[in-house]
């Protein structure tokens, strides 16, 4: 994820042969050979947080901003392909291996500044743009997604979260079990 104020995260393409950095509320696209600039995704009205490769279609990725929206690009032409509007800021992003569901955490508020906000883990399908809530949390909540898309982990600060749910369309949320840290 990425701070509000600058450089906020990097990832190589699928094939190596560029690189995605988050600068504020755009993300570059450079060569790995040269380190030149060969275009930037923009369209996002705050500072992204996360960018996340398509697990299958290697010239698209999704980025997640403090705007609310997540989006799907390709970094071929840098044309915006998809925008899904999820109403509060997003601060942390995984995609499922097939490409067919996001898992994002929310903040509840904007005040980035405040690192006790209550935080949200929802389930967004991908195809329809119905999302469910998974989780709340009373603190930001980072996540992690298995390989097999089976288990979703979600850490609020001293809490672990781990949620083991159907990757079918509509299935209901499932029930976590929360393992604390005495410290």
């Amino acid at each position: 994820g990425g701070p509000p104020g600058g450089f906020g995260g990097i990832t190589f393409s699928k094939d190596g042969k560029s690189v995605l950095a988050i600068w504020l509320n755009k993300v570059e696209v450079l060569s790995s050979l040269t380190g030149k600039r060969l275009l930037s995704l923009e369209g996002h009205t705050a500072s992204i947080s996360a960018v996340v490769l398509h697990p299958i279609n290697v010239s698209q990725v999704f980025t997640a901003s403090f705007d609310g929206t997540l989006r799907m690009w390709d970094i071929s032409d840098g044309a915006p392909v998809k925008l899904w509007n999820l109403k509060q800021p997003l601060l942390h992003l995984a995609i499922s291996s097939d490409g067919k569901l996001a898992y994002a955490t929310l903040l509840k508020s904007p005040d980035l500044s405040n690192p006790r906000g209550v935080s949200y883990v929802h389930r967004i399908e991908l195809e329809s743009g119905k999302q469910q809530r998974w989780l709340k949390a009373k603190r930001r909540a980072d996540i992690a997604l298995s390989a097999d898309g089976h288990h979703l982990l979600a850490v609020a600060r001293k809490d672990l979260f781990v949620l083991r749910g159907s990757s079918e369309p509509g299935a209901p949320p499932p029930t976590p079990a929360k393992l604390s840290h005495a410290r």
